[in-house]
């Protein structure tokens, strides 16, 4: 028992951690930013920490990776392509960002799961 309670507050613990680099680095963007945003940069900095081996990001790296999803957002609704709500929402839903990871850092395809905004 004592053993899934060590998992429960890992977990906890893992939750709080990035809800505290979302909260630090989106203010940092000079751009104002929507709900169908929000939910596609924490979906994408959550996928980009799994792909860390910790769980440490820098000032730096933060801005980059924060500035990245923007822009690939900013392209994906800015495209001619999309003629609906439902469309773009289907695009962000599934679009997956390849990040720049360290040689120690891994990608793991079969836990790439879509998230639905």
């Amino acid at each position: 028992m004592q053993k899934i309670i060590m998992i429960e507050s890992a977990e906890m613990i893992r939750e709080r951690m990035l809800r505290n680099y979302i909260s630090f680095f989106l203010p940092r963007l000079s751009s104002s930013v929507d709900d169908d945003f929000l939910k596609f940069y924490d979906f994408q900095i959550r996928k980009y920490f799994s792909c860390k081996k910790n769980n440490y990001m820098s000032l730096v790296e933060g801005d980059m990776i924060t500035d990245l999803i923007f822009s690939v957002y900013s392209e994906i609704v800015s495209s001619p392509f999309i003629k609906s709500q439902s469309g773009k929402k289907r695009i962000l839903s599934h679009t997956r960002i390849v990040f720049p990871l360290g040689q120690s850092d891994t990608y793991d395809e079969e836990e790439d799961k879509s998230v639905s905004f």
